[in-house]
């Protein structure tokens, strides 16, 4: 949980609205409904990844990435770790 609240940004979300009277985070998607996520989810479930993927528009793969690093991954030619 803490990596996806200090790293959310990458995904694109917008803020975090802390829990109140519960254990619910809410992460804000401009455009989109909130995705909410309770600190007890820890790790997340990969069933509620997928389904920030779908609101966020970016594939399973991008998503861990941005959320353990903070960053989206670079854009790379699958090719061009073949050719030197």
């Amino acid at each position: 949980m803490v990596f996806a609240q200090g790293n959310y940004r990458a995904v694109g979300i917008a803020k975090v609205l802390p829990p109140k009277g519960d254990s619910h985070y809410k992460f804000t998607i401009p455009g989109k409904r909130a995705w909410t996520l309770s600190v007890n989810d820890d790790p997340v479930p990969p069933r509620y990844l997928d389904e920030l993927c779908h609101l966020v528009g970016y594939p399973l793969s991008v998503v861990r990435h941005a959320l353990l690093t903070g960053s989206l991954p670079r854009k790379r030619l699958r090719f061009d770790r073949y050719v030197h």
